[in-house]
Formats: structure tokens, sequence, C-alpha cells
């Protein structure tokens, strides 16, 4: 269950692309191997993978890449249990605050950047964030890539 409207714009997306997505409650932390982890926020099937999406946004187009210890410890933990074809899947949606009115684009995609990026490419460029306890991390926004070069069922929505 989509608890944020970024997550609810990434469903809508997802349901617009085709791409077989099933939301997660995100009230419940679950425990697997014993471990305690907050639950990611959809889980998507494209091309015999499987995406483990954990979706973060910002009111800024260019905005913020931040992602906690907690996020990445229970990539690693769904990762370990849904094997080699899961690929972790960190999803940033920023929001474009003007809109390019224009009839042959569609407002739906004007309005929003979405890109990606996997566990290990974020890991290999993780600084760590000032000011935060240490908990959180950001990576530099040049290793994102446009979503659809992970899930290529969105490209149908650009074309």
């Amino acid at each position: 269950m989509p608890s944020s409207h970024f997550e609810y714009i990434y469903y809508s997306l997802c349901l617009r692309a085709e791409v077989p997505t099933f939301p997660l409650m995100q009230d419940l932390k679950q425990t697997i191997h014993r471990k305690k982890i907050k639950n990611i926020d959809f889980i998507c099937y494209s091309e015999r993978k499987i995406f483990l999406t954990d979706v973060k946004g910002s009111s800024k187009l260019v905005g913020d890449t931040k992602i906690s210890i907690d996020d990445m410890k229970t990539m690693e933990t769904l990762c370990d249990l849904y094997g080699d074809n899961a690929i972790p899947l960190f999803v940033y949606i920023w929001i474009k605050k003007k809109l390019d009115y224009d009839e042959k684009n569609d407002l739906l995609l004007q309005r929003f950047r979405v890109k990606a990026v996997t566990l290990d490419a974020f890991r290999k460029k993780m600084i760590q964030q000032k000011g935060w306890g240490g908990k959180f991390y950001r990576c530099d926004k040049i290793i994102l890539k446009n979503i659809w070069e992970y899930i290529p069922n969105f490209k149908t929505l650009i074309i």
C-alpha cells in the first residue's frame, strides 16, 4: 500500500507501462532470517527479473539521492531471499514545478523525472550524509539511469 504521493505516482506509471507491480504495506516491519526489516515499496517483474523497488521522492527536479542504512540492509536481506534474479532498485521521482503545456505532450510524463540506481551501483559511489548521525548516504546523480534502462516497459510511455 503506497504511503506517499511519490509511491502513487510510481504505481500509476507502472500501470500505464503495463509493468506487473505489487505494492507492499509500509506500516509494518517483517521478520526474515530472524531480522526485523522495513518493507520496500513495490515488487515489479520484467523480463524474468524481479525488481525490489524502494521509491524516493523530492519536490525539486534536481532533488536528493539520500538512502538510509536500513534501506540498504533491507535490500541485502531481500536479495538473499529472492536469489539471483532479484535486482534491488532505488527509484527517485522528482516533481517538475512548472508545466509546459503542449497538446502533443502528455502532462503526466512532463511533470516527473524518474531515475533509478541499483544497490551495487549506489554503494560504489555513496558519500556519507553529514548531520544525520551517520545513518544516511547519498550518491552522485551522474550514476542514476532513466527507469527504462532497468525496466524496459517504461520506454513505451516516452515514445
